[in-house]
């Protein structure tokens, strides 16, 4: 009876969210029928944006996303033996148990559901929060031969041999307290075209020399979508976004990339600048992305993971980029290798 109960519930379960599943929906909750459970509320929560994929529990842990019995909500990580030892719980509690020990059972399996999720936060090293979105500029110029940036691009340039800065993005928050017209008109039209960004002279310097892509509007596009969520100042925001693209600029990394233009590079080759110039471990915290050019694959970015400090200002102008990165959260590479382009078509 055990093993079929919980194979009607998996069927039931996977049925009713199925759908919403497999449109990569971002939040959904639904209140659903099945058998173990009887009517009560489900939600899948993908924990992936902006080619980013997080786990908020180490891959020995199982993500309890939420269960909501007759009112009671329960939240966290566990492993997957107390996990089972949970749904041998509440089976009993569903078919056997008799109401007066019904609240016992509930708080017996809240505390084991709470208890694990301690230790799992600590051992998922942290959570991110932004994410820092660095390009290989002459990559992106290779499909994009018409943008305004890459009509001039030569081997002198400062992008030809360094990362631009593409964004500094606060995880699953767009657009906040924009207006409808100017989301439109964002999504819509030419970014020449959206409000002009307040910046003083010594900060619109230094963007323009990081982010080539303010000959096309670039910055009005990052301030409306991803800056309108950080509650800074435009000035603030690009500020800081800069401070951390310069910072990288100065790694390893950046050095193994400008030391391999023209050649392939492997995905242990730069994990292991990452390592030497963040910390053992950033490199969990980095995805590579790579585009197809012709018959080539070349990389054309990279999105690193950081803390939720990352927009708090830097004390005495320190290095911070290897503490934001550490306390973020795990994620997958992504590409296992790709061509460092080159500047120029």
């Amino acid at each position: 009876m055990f093993g079929k109960a919980v194979a009607d519930e998996k069927h039931a379960t996977r049925a009713a969210l199925g759908r919403h599943m497999m449109i990569g929906e971002r939040r959904t909750r639904r209140t659903i029928q099945t058998p173990l459970f009887g009517k009560h509320d489900a939600r899948f929560l993908p924990m992936r944006t902006k080619g980013h994929s997080y786990h908020d529990c180490n891959a020995r842990r199982v993500k309890l996303t939420e269960i909501n019995l007759r009112g009671f909500a329960i939240q966290g990580c566990v492993p997957p033996i107390k996990l089972l030892i949970c749904s041998h719980i509440v089976l009993f509690w569903r078919y056997e148990m008799r109401p007066w020990l019904q609240g016992f059972a509930v708080a017996v399996l809240t505390a084991v559901v709470m208890a694990t999720s301690a230790v799992a936060e600590e051992n998922s090293h942290g959570r991110t929060r932004f994410i820092l979105a660095a390009s290989w500029e002459p990559a992106f110029c290779a499909t994009n031969q018409k943008k305004a940036e890459c009509r001039n691009q030569s081997s002198n340039n400062f992008d030809a041999k360094n990362f631009s800065l593409h964004g500094l993005w606060p995880m699953r928050q767009e657009y906040c307290d924009v207006s409808d017209d100017l989301k439109q008109s964002d999504r819509s039209s030419d970014w020449k075209d959206l409000p002009a960004v307040q910046l003083s002279a010594e900060t619109k310097a230094s963007l323009d020399k990081v982010m080539p892509g303010t000959q096309s509007g670039l910055e009005r596009h990052e301030w409306i979508k991803h800056g309108s969520c950080t509650k800074l100042s435009a000035d603030d925001y690009f500020g800081t976004a800069v401070g951390l693209i310069n910072e990288l600029n100065a790694s390893a990394v950046r050095d193994l990339f400008a030391q391999n233009i023209g050649k392939t590079l492997s995905a242990d080759a730069i994990k292991a600048a990452f390592d030497k110039s963040f910390g053992a471990g950033a490199s969990d915290r980095v995805k590579m992305s790579c585009r197809q050019v012709g018959k080539v694959r070349v990389i054309s970015e990279l999105t690193i993971g950081l803390s939720e400090d990352a927009i708090q200002p830097s004390p005495d102008g320190e290095p911070r980029l290897e503490q934001l990165i550490q306390s973020a959260g795990r994620t997958s590479f992504g590409c296992d290798q790709g061509v460092v382009d080159a500047a120029g078509f």
